[in-house]
């Protein structure tokens, strides 16, 4: 059985909505996020949980500065 992920994504009103795409790399859910700012991109990735995203064919973690900082 494929894990899924969930991406939420905005309708017109602002509301979150959420999209489920098997786990690993999505040709559709790529393009869109590539399409998206890297703000959006980094947010739509860290509210999924994801570690890691591609974004424009580069990987970025979702590690936010406060996180990288070593207590």
């Amino acid at each position: 059985m494929k894990k899924e992920l969930s991406f939420p994504t905005y309708d017109a009103g602002g509301r979150v909505k959420t999209k489920k795409f098997p786990s690993g790399q999505n040709p559709s859910y790529q393009k869109y996020l590539d399409s998206q700012s890297f703000g959006k991109a980094f947010n739509l990735a860290k509210s999924a949980g994801a570690k890691e995203f591609t974004y424009k064919g580069k990987k970025y973690n979702t590690k936010t500065k406060d996180q990288g900082k070593k207590k």
